[in-house]
């Protein structure tokens, strides 16, 4: 049995779902990955 994302909280309310701050990206990184995608054939 393999558990992945398990999120572990104390107390009795539940918090919501947060993303994990190393996958966030700025507008000017966002940007950059449009680009190249386009720059490769690709569309958005």
């Amino acid at each position: 049995m393999v558990y992945t994302d398990v999120k572990l909280q104390t107390g009795s309310l539940a918090a919501p779902w947060n993303p994990n701050p190393s996958e966030i990206v700025t507008q000017d990184q966002y940007n950059k990955i449009v680009n190249a995608i386009i720059n490769l054939g690709g569309e958005i």
